[in-house]
């Protein structure tokens, strides 16, 4: 299953989840007539996606159920060449939001304070306020993967990482330029305040009391 499917930058095809006549689950690009043009990857479990930009490229995190404990993958493909697929994070992955220019990929897991185990896309509105979570910036042209920051999350940014698929459309925590993320987070008196961080992790910094914030498009 999946929360919502997302057309190409170039409006051209759709992405979305489907099941094939055998009953598998399958990434899928849809043409506008809603034909099946292409088959990207079968699917575990519940995935999440969404396009680069400039429409090359399709980042998408599927639920894996298998073993003790389950896991989400990031993994990104090429939409022209779907069998090169390379798996970007493992593990307790929350929400992912591509960098304008689509270089990088800033991704959520929760961090190492104790909280509960990322099982569902959904586990982010079931954590404590006291949940924290790490904030890591994968560049998609060194390969590299770094982590910014760690922070925890107000309630209404948990509620905007919940449904982060559908936020993603709209909305975003990237700088126009690609270089700074703004996160919504809790300061050390138990206030709501608003941080900014460089996608090299330097220059954490509060900017401003608040409960949510994105940035403009441009």
């Amino acid at each position: 299953s999946f929360d919502a499917p997302a057309w190409s930058p170039a409006g051209d095809v759709l992405a979305l989840a489907n099941q094939n006549d055998a009953g598998d689950d399958e990434l899928i690009l849809a043409g506008q007539d809603g034909k099946v043009k292409q088959v990207l990857s079968k699917l575990s479990g519940q995935v999440a996606f969404a396009w680069s930009p400039q429409g090359v490229y399709l980042a998408y995190a599927v639920f894996d159920p298998a073993g003790s404990v389950p896991t989400i993958h990031l993994i990104m493909l090429d939409s022209t060449q779907p069998d090169l697929q390379n798996q970007v994070a493992e593990g307790e992955l929350v929400a992912f939001f591509w960098s304008p220019d689509g270089q990088k990929i800033a991704y959520f897991i929760l961090g190492s304070s104790g909280g509960p185990s990322a099982s569902l896309f959904q586990t982010v509105a079931q954590t404590t306020p006291s949940t924290r979570l790490a904030v890591r910036v994968y560049d998609r042209i060194s390969g590299n993967i770094k982590e910014v920051a760690t922070f925890v999350p107000t309630v209404s940014f948990q509620q905007v990482l919940t449904f982060y698929s559908q936020y993603q459309r709209s909305s975003t925590i990237w700088s126009p330029d690609s270089q700074t993320l703004v996160l919504s987070g809790v300061d050390a008196a138990g206030e709501n305040a608003i941080y900014t961080v460089g996608a090299d992790g330097s220059k954490f910094q509060k900017i401003a009391d608040g409960d949510l914030a994105f940035w403009s498009w441009k």
